[in-house]
């Protein structure tokens, strides 16, 4: 396990969805026995423009790792392949650009991370709907048995890690054929042996889990272990290191494509599913969905400007932090913070595992106290790599004459062992949350 993967959930990383439904104006469920070659080969419009402002839009907002749908359900490749018999590719349209090509060049100008999307479980050149299984080829799509299509998988599979470099992240959406089993391990083990792999438990060492759910508001607790045929909220009982990462779009509706109709969601929405998401220990994975030209959308590069403007005038800076070097003699373990008379009101408290050794902490109490009086603020369970408090309003203190003190109380771990935190911290970001608000109303998003 390498460590990358144990640390790959401290960052939001982007995926693009952008295939032959941008074209076709069908919501994503659809499902058409007709590929539409002619419409899917408009995707290879999507050149370095576009890879550029995916990126620079990402990397404002603070994105490490960028996702590029290299093919989705409808079997168009967004790349050049030279496999005989498969002409459903970016090197047959018009333009022959090489669109992964372009997108990696691009990722490597921003010096982040990228790694593809590609359904093993559906293509629908090939008649393959979710799942795998392939059904009678109707007009317009090719002929193949099962094992020919097992066949063709691997092969794109082998063209895409081959080809483009070390990849971050690749996305098994759906997940696998078990029929493909040993032949997707040996090809991690040859081609990506460090890359994070979506949705592929027993394929690779470094697997991360679907939350279980596209809404940017996973429950609490998650936890980073999870059985290896599961997804969801994860067990702290199993011995299987499995992290979870949760998917949401910038569109609202659930919309991965883009839909000139649906708009955004607006950053008081952004915000509420980034601290639901990432402070419940979860990775965050974000849809920017192209025009069909290949150019971003302005109200989506806002959308992501507004929620990265958040993140870094917030978490970047927090009224006081500590972190858990103080000798360890035992539970219950607590560590202390001070706010000075005059603070800003208390609105986000910060707790951060080192889970190098694991996810220790299973039970723990946040509590303040202000001029004698003590209350709890939260009593939880799962920290993980981020667990993010935001204060009910209601329960919000205004701005004290008196010191207040946060308390950190971890009341159980795993085998009693030592909590490792890496980071108590509290905030104060009401004011830039009203001011970006205030700007989207008002129409200015710069």
């Amino acid at each position: 396990i390498n460590a990358e993967y144990m640390g790959y959930s401290r960052s939001v990383y982007e995926v693009t969805g952008h295939g032959c439904l941008s074209f076709r104006a069908l919501p994503i469920g659809s499902r058409r026995s007709d590929p539409n070659p002619r419409a899917a080969r408009m995707a290879s419009r999507r050149d370095s423009l576009f890879c550029s402002l995916q990126h620079g839009t990402g990397v404002a907002m603070g994105c490490r790792r960028f996702v590029l749908t290299a093919k989705h359900g409808c079997g168009f490749l967004a790349w050049n392949s030279s496999l005989p018999g498969y002409d459903y590719h970016a090197g047959k349209s018009k333009s022959g650009v090489d669109v992964v090509a372009a997108f990696v060049a691009s990722a490597q100008k921003y010096k982040v991370g990228y790694g593809f999307y590609y359904s093993t479980v559906s293509n629908q050149m090939v008649n393959v709907c979710d799942g795998g299984a392939v059904h009678p080829a109707g007009p317009g799509q090719l002929n193949m048995t099962q094992d020919d299509y097992n066949d063709l998988v691997i092969a794109h599979l082998t063209e895409l890690w081959a080809r483009y470099g070390s990849l971050d992240e690749v996305w098994f959406d759906g997940g696998y054929q078990p029929a493909l089993q040993n032949r997707l391990i040996s090809l991690f083990s040859v081609l990506q042996p460090k890359v994070v792999a979506f949705q592929a438990s027993r394929l690779h060492d470094s697997v991360i889990r679907w939350v279980g759910t596209e809404s940017g508001l996973p429950p609490y607790p998650v936890w980073s272990t999870c059985d290896p045929d599961g997804y969801g909220e994860g067990s702290p009982d199993s011995n299987y290191w499995y992290p979870a990462e949760a998917d949401f779009t910038l569109q609202n509706g659930d919309n991965w494509f883009y839909s000139p109709t649906v708009g955004v969601h607006p950053p008081a929405e952004l915000r509420a599913m980034y601290e639901t998401s990432v402070g419940h220990n979860t990775a965050v994975i974000m849809d920017l969905a192209p025009f069909p030209n290949g150019t971003l959308p302005d109200e989506q590069i806002a959308a992501a400007t507004a929620l990265g403007k958040f993140i870094h005038l917030c978490y970047d800076h927090p009224l006081v932090s500590t972190n858990g070097t103080a000798s360890f003699k035992g539970l219950p373990y607590t560590l202390q913070l001070e706010l000075p008379p005059g603070s800003p009101a208390l609105d986000r408290v910060v707790v951060q595992e080192d889970q190098s050794f694991g996810q220790l902490i299973r039970n723990f109490t946040i509590s303040v106290t202000t001029g004698g009086n003590t209350s709890i603020l939260f009593s939880g369970s799962s920290v993980g790599n981020k667990f993010i408090y935001v204060v009910p309003a209601a329960e919000r203190m205004t701005t004290s004459s008196t010191a207040t003190t946060v308390v950190l109380t971890v009341t159980e771990t795993l085998q009693q062992l030592a909590p490792r935190v890496r980071n108590f911290a509290l905030f104060a970001c009401d004011g830039v949350a009203a001011q970006i608000d205030k700007a989207w109303r008002n129409g200015n998003t710069k």
